[in-house]
């Protein structure tokens, strides 16, 4: 499962940013002519190098977590059904309707149970095999089965809360992106894009090329309307 991070103007943001930081790694020189430029070529780069670290942590966050929930989770209702089916058994042969109606019950039935009832429901039949676990030893319950039960149940209800903490986490995680988009957004607005003007006779290739790279496609207008070509969002 992937797991969308940055929308889709920051990663038009951060394609241009790419596009920007190779084209000024193949100009070193032009760059380095004029001082407040290059310092500010030099401050964006560790920035988006960030936006790059934070963007998988932030996604792998729920999706590590979330796929280990439900491994836990087939688990525990996978035990809790091949006990159910061996009580339920017990209870067939022995006429007992009360024991039958308390582990009538199928797979699909547990695992739209929410989290908590499914922990509970799952104790509860642990329980009930425990305490006639002598009785139903001949129709496959061992104690072996019901501690394996037991753990499944532990490891699953330890794993409820986990979800929740990472969506808040991936939370703090994207602020922070959005942060350093704030910033990056600053140093070209007010630095780059006005500083690269210094270049327009000097260099004028550069500066149109810095120009050209330096537009954003707007992925909210990015089809084209009545024959228009796509909108783009040109330096300030």
């Amino acid at each position: 499962m992937n797991v969308k991070i940055l929308n889709k103007r920051q990663e038009a943001k951060l394609n241009s940013f790419d596009l920007l930081i190779e084209y000024f790694d193949e100009n070193p020189l032009i760059v380095n002519e004029n001082a407040a430029f290059k310092a500010a070529v030099e401050e964006v780069k560790p920035l988006i190098a960030e936006v790059k670290a934070k963007a998988p942590e932030s996604a792998a966050v729920t999706e590590g977590i979330t796929t280990g929930k439900r491994n836990l989770k087939d688990a525990v209702v996978n035990k809790t059904a091949a006990i159910g089916g061996s009580i339920y058994a017990f209870a067939a042969k022995n006429g007992n309707d009360e024991m039958k109606a308390a582990v009538s019950f199928t797979k699909t039935e547990l695992k739209t149970l929410k989290d908590g009832e499914l922990a509970l429901r799952c104790q509860a039949l642990h329980d009930l095999a425990l305490a006639n676990r002598a009785e139903l030893e001949p129709f496959g319950v061992t104690t072996a089965k019901l501690t394996e039960l037991q753990t499944a149940i532990d490891n699953y209800a330890q794993s409820v809360p986990k979800p929740r903490a990472a969506i808040t986490s991936r939370s703090v995680l994207k602020a922070e992106i959005k942060q350093l988009f704030v910033r990056l957004d600053s140093i070209f607005d007010e630095q780059l894009d006005k500083l690269v003007e210094n270049f327009t006779e000097t260099h004028p290739s550069f500066a149109a090329n810095y120009r050209a790279k330096r537009k954003i496609i707007d992925p909210r207008r990015n089809k084209k309307k009545n024959g228009e070509n796509p909108i783009v969002s040109p330096p300030t």
